[in-house]
């Protein structure tokens, strides 16, 4: 705009031009470029008409003198239920226009951010309405890789997927579509009892603030993947949230997802027992069962037989959430009670604490393991509404139907 005005200026002092009357694509611009401006033009935020004075261009919009002065001769405006269509510079003149004349205004554009001035909001993703005979089909996958395999002899399932579920309004269905996808594939195996093995999704993405990563998708998901592990016989769930190094979807080190699952096969599917011992080999990592107030801290407790050697990796206080009546999160304490394979958490921010999270966010951080070095399972206390962000309504794990 500052090279602009002085060009403007210069020719408007050479040709002794006074003033100049503007019409699109230009009226926004003519009123970044005025010195002053006057109040209606400010609140169209346009003008149509700028006046060369004292060395400087000074903004005025006559759009909507131009219509009240056609329109109200004929036509009382005041108290009158008006519709205005658009969003543009003339539309705006005339919303401004009529409702200083007294007019209930009604915008109808077909961008309503635009028109009220505020961010617009992304377009509609074109591939959601595509013919779907032309590209993926439901189901596709299922019987175009699966159903040419279902006769071979086959052990046990390791399924990993959910990410897409982590987007807008995806995991809504999740809670019927996920426990659907391990009954089906029994069902085209012919094996209602087929070990299926569960990959909890990692992390992806970047931290943003705590409500962010109290409320985000892959919480959704990762809970309702353990869900689906709690009520469904013979499956296993993998923890992998500390395999992402950074915001990317598809986690760099691989090698401890291949691990993890195998531990839960050898243990689960072949019945292997640990070294020199008839006890199964161990593949779960510390698994929350209970919490309890003691004074102004919360001690968790685990599920017996996954906690021995409760520890923190490096002894770092990381991945831990603490909250009060009021909902409200904060960063937490910790401290491993090693006589009982308990947790002790509290913070000073939160004098009366009522519930705790671990590994809740899109991006979990977190050390807590047993002495194998099995990652803890993402927990939480509490069984509040979640609200991601892009997304309408809330999550209620409570409402999850059985």
């Amino acid at each position: 705009p500052g090279d602009v005005q002085d060009a403007v200026r210069r020719r408007a002092e050479h040709a002794g031009v006074r003033g100049l009357r503007l019409t699109m694509p230009f009226k926004r611009d003519a009123l970044r470029v005025a010195v002053t401006a006057t109040d209606v033009a400010r609140r169209i935020g346009a003008a149509n008409t700028l006046r060369f004075e004292d060395g400087a261009w000074h903004a005025h919009n006559t759009d909507g003198e131009g219509l009240l002065a056609a329109l109200v001769p004929h036509i009382d405006v005041a108290g009158r239920q008006v519709a205005v269509l658009g969003a543009g510079g003339a539309a705006r003149a005339a919303a401004v226009s009529l409702r200083d004349a007294g007019g209930v205004i009604t915008l109808y554009a077909r961008d309503a951010a635009k028109a009220a001035g505020e961010r617009e909001p992304r377009r509609p993703d074109k591939r959601n309405y595509e013919d779907p005979a032309t590209k993926g089909q439901p189901g596709g996958m299922l019987n175009g890789s699966l159903r040419p395999i279902v006769r071979a002899t086959v052990r046990g399932v390791l399924f990993y997927q959910g990410e897409n579920n982590s987007f807008s309004e995806s995991w809504k269905p999740f809670h019927r579509t996920f426990p659907a996808v391990v009954s089906d594939w029994r069902a085209l195996f012919g094996d209602p009892e087929r070990p299926f093995g569960i990959i909890q999704i990692a992390g992806w993405s970047n931290r943003r603030s705590m409500t962010y990563d109290m409320n985000h998708h892959t919480n959704i998901v990762r809970e309702l993947q353990h869900i689906t592990w709690e009520r469904t016989e013979n499956t296993g769930l993998i923890v992998t949230y500390d395999t992402n190094s950074n915001g990317s979807i598809h986690p760099g080190r691989k090698l401890p997802v291949g691990e993890r699952s195998a531990r839960w096969a050898l243990a689960e599917v072949y019945g292997i027992k640990r070294y020199r011992s008839d006890e199964p080999l161990e593949w779960r990592g510390p698994l929350y069962e209970s919490m309890e107030v003691e004074e102004k801290k919360l001690r968790v407790r685990f599920v017996e037989g996954t906690a021995n050697g409760l520890r923190l990796d490096q002894d770092e206080e990381a991945g831990f959430y603490i909250a009060g009546a009021d909902k409200e999160f904060h960063h937490a304490r910790v401290r491993v009670d090693g006589g009982d394979q308990s947790l002790v958490v509290w913070s000073d921010e939160v004098p009366e604490p009522v519930a705790v999270r671990y590994g809740w966010s899109n991006l979990p951080a977190g050390g807590l393991m047993n002495s194998r070095e099995l990652p803890a399972y993402p927990f939480r206390t509490d069984t509040w509404p979640l609200t991601p962000h892009q997304s309408t309504g809330s999550y209620e794990v409570e409402n999850i139907s059985k």
